[in-house]
């Protein structure tokens, strides 16, 4: 119980301190003695029903710190906008005169390096694309990794308990600051392709067909595709057919 409330408490402070970038300090601090306390405490004791909400609890306050650490999240938005709006985001970098007709858009002026056009899998253009239907806004991105997140943690308590392990590692997961930081309170998308490997590996252990998570977590992350040997040898029509949609999108 005492890391979970550590935890919190923790995810508390850094919303407290609103833009990390001007509390450096006390940012470092918060999160190495986060970090470093979650690992040396016990693991709580409860069953998944716990777990899950603990890391629920945990994400949705870091959903609501502004994403000072990274401005990866606007550059998510905008070039889902632009490939939702039929325009080629890998051809045409944020400031590219294409786009001035728009009108201001707050979310293109924050894009760091506007030069660069985009390097993300198209899987993950289109989804964040989706996303900004639904907000035009960095929360409901971090909203969606978070959610991701705890995604990771269930599929990973569910593999450990599967293999006669205990679930501390999960425990230790869920409220370790890294993941759910980077996830819930930066957006980033290293969840998502997390999610996709470890439901892979779920479904290999169950006998089941993995190969199309992994795939699918190659076209959101680039991650997935140390799982390229394994799509390989089970049916390589899906690979080969997987990147060619990939490649038209």
């Amino acid at each position: 119980m005492s890391s979970i409330i550590l935890a919190l408490i923790s995810a508390l402070a850094l919303f407290g301190l609103g833009d990390l970038r001007a509390h450096v300090g006390a940012a470092i601090v918060v999160l190495l003695l986060w970090g470093v306390l979650i690992w040396v405490l016990p693991r709580p004791k409860y069953g998944l029903r716990g777990l899950l909400i603990a890391a629920v609890l945990l994400r949705g306050i870091l959903v609501f710190i502004e994403p000072t650490l990274s401005d990866d999240v606007y550059r998510y938005l905008w070039e889902g906008k632009v490939a939702w709006a039929g325009e080629n985001p890998y051809l045409h970098a944020p400031a590219s005169p294409i786009f001035d007709g728009w009108g201001a858009d707050s979310i293109r002026s924050m894009v760091a390096h506007p030069e660069v056009s985009a390097i993300y899998p198209p899987m993950a253009i289109w989804f964040f694309g989706l996303l900004g239907t639904l907000s035009y806004s960095p929360w409901i991105v971090k909203l969606a990794m978070g959610l991701a997140d705890v995604g990771v943690v269930f599929l990973l308590a569910r593999l450990l308990a599967r293999r006669g392990r205990t679930i501390g590692p999960a425990w230790l997961y869920a409220l370790h600051p890294l993941g759910a930081v980077e996830a819930a309170g930066s957006g980033h998308m290293e969840a998502l392709g997390l999610l996709c490997v470890l439901a892979a590996v779920d479904a290999w252990d169950q006998r089941r067909g993995g190969s199309a998570w992994a795939v699918l977590g190659m076209w959101f992350k680039l991650l997935p595709g140390v799982m390229l040997v394994r799509v390989w040898r089970g049916r390589p029509w899906l690979l080969v057919g997987a990147m060619l949609v990939g490649f038209v999108s």
